[in-house]
């Protein structure tokens, strides 16, 4: 039980895994459309475990959460939930950046026109390296574990 409807608890990212499990998207659109202001609580409402573990469950719900808006073919919610995995503070890449990035580089390009002449082609292989550089440390680190999402810029 959350203590607020504002907090993430496990529940919501375990709700969140298993609709993407059964593809039942329509059905976690209740619980992953609202405004979470709070991080992670335990299902008692109490802090859960500690600040790493708080930011790996914030980052499972929200790597869910992207997934459920791209099978809804809700791109831009997609993406902003790849981002939020990619945006937060962790001591090291976590695979579920690595994944939250390359899911954001697909996503980037399936969102873009099919010409690759055209300024919007142009601007996704602008916004993957802004991505890459406004992350420092962990930008280099994704591009060395995304060599080939990281080099887009070769894909016509």
């Amino acid at each position: 039980m959350q203590s607020k409807d504002t907090e993430i608890t496990v529940c919501h990212s375990h709700f969140a895994m298993l609709c993407v499990a059964a593809k039942a998207y329509r059905h976690a659109l209740p619980v992953i459309s609202k405004k979470i202001l709070s991080g992670y609580t335990d299902s008692l409402g109490a802090g859960g475990g500690g600040a790493q573990e708080s930011k790996i469950s914030t980052m499972n719900y929200n790597y869910f959460r992207g997934l459920i808006f791209t099978g809804l073919e809700e791109y831009e919610k997609a993406k902003h939930c790849f981002q939020l995995v990619l945006d937060t503070p962790f001591h090291a890449l976590h695979i579920l950046q690595v994944n939250a990035f390359k899911k954001l580089v697909l996503l980037l390009w399936l969102t873009s026109t099919h010409n690759p002449n055209d300024n919007e082609h142009k601007s996704v292989r602008v916004a993957i390296k802004s991505v890459l550089h406004s992350k420092g440390m962990l930008g280099k680190n994704l591009e060395d574990a995304c060599y080939t999402y990281s080099k887009a810029e070769n894909i016509n």
